[in-house]
């Protein structure tokens, strides 16, 4: 057997999987058949990962593997390569509908995503492939990636929905995006500390949620801010009373006698 000199990138990542655009667009299904195989079809026992069908027999539409192209390096002794991704092959109709969902036969890239499994004695999986099926047989070999024991791990810890939303967005948006809103309520509660503001909140009606009066303070300080409940119709009112600015203690008048001089 002719062993292939180029060895597949092996994925580790969910960010991995995003940039080697498998499975992706739609009508493609490769992701989800990828989710399959980690979540419903693979048993983890420690280090070893154990595929819970038998291939030989062609379940799920499982079939042998020749690597004819030599797209992958030779398996180890007693190892065989099976595919699974062809919904036109025999039992293929086993597979969960949400790998059948965007399926249709008049469109040949909703049926060209393949995975390919090394399986051993035991049913034991020591490699996993995924390709691209271009049409007779043969396979792209710049789209084949070998997918890491961890990143199936990744994988099989999450729903479906949140796997698919990660892969569309791409791993690591969610938490920029938490980030920045982090960031935005940090500079917001900065400028609230300012000493230009004071907050009062006071507890009033129920059927009123917060209504906001400002009134002018000492020099110092621009505005006092006063909350209290107000309509739930509107989240806040704001209210600008003046206040009258503080006055010399009154002076007594002056009558006929504060002008006279004693002599």
């Amino acid at each position: 057997m002719v062993i292939s000199s180029d060895k597949p990138e092996t994925l580790n990542e969910l960010i991995h999987l995003v940039d080697s655009g498998f499975g992706r667009p739609r009508p493609r299904h490769g992701l989800r058949l990828l989710y399959w195989l980690a979540c419903e079809c693979i048993s983890y026992d420690g280090s070893l990962a154990i595929l819970l069908c038998m291939p030989e027999r062609g379940d799920y539409g499982f079939h042998y593997f020749e690597n004819r192209e030599n797209i992958l390096p030779s398996p180890k002794e007693e190892y065989f390569y099976y595919e699974v991704g062809n919904l036109n092959k025999p039992n293929a109709q086993a597979l969960p509908s949400y790998v059948w969902k965007h399926y249709n036969s008049n469109w040949a890239d909703s049926n060209s995503d393949r995975i390919i499994l090394s399986v051993g004695p035991w049913n034991i999986i020591d490699r996993i492939y995924v390709t691209e099926h271009q049409g007779k047989g043969s396979f792209d070999r710049e789209r084949t990636y070998r997918i890491s024991k961890g990143l199936m791990n990744i994988i099989k810890n999450l729903e479906l929905s949140e796997f698919l939303h990660q892969i569309r967005e791409g791993p690591g948006i969610r938490q920029t995006n938490q980030a920045y809103a982090l960031s935005t309520v940090s500079n917001m509660a900065s400028t609230s500390q300012t000493p230009y503001h004071s907050t009062i909140t006071v507890p009033e009606s129920p059927r009123r949620d917060h209504s906001t009066i400002t009134v002018p303070e000492s020099p110092r300080r621009d505005h006092s801010t006063i909350t209290f409940p107000e309509s739930p119709r509107r989240a806040h009112s704001t209210i600008r009373v003046p206040v009258p600015e503080p006055h010399s203690p009154p002076q007594p008048s002056r009558g006929f006698w504060d002008y006279c001089t004693i002599l």
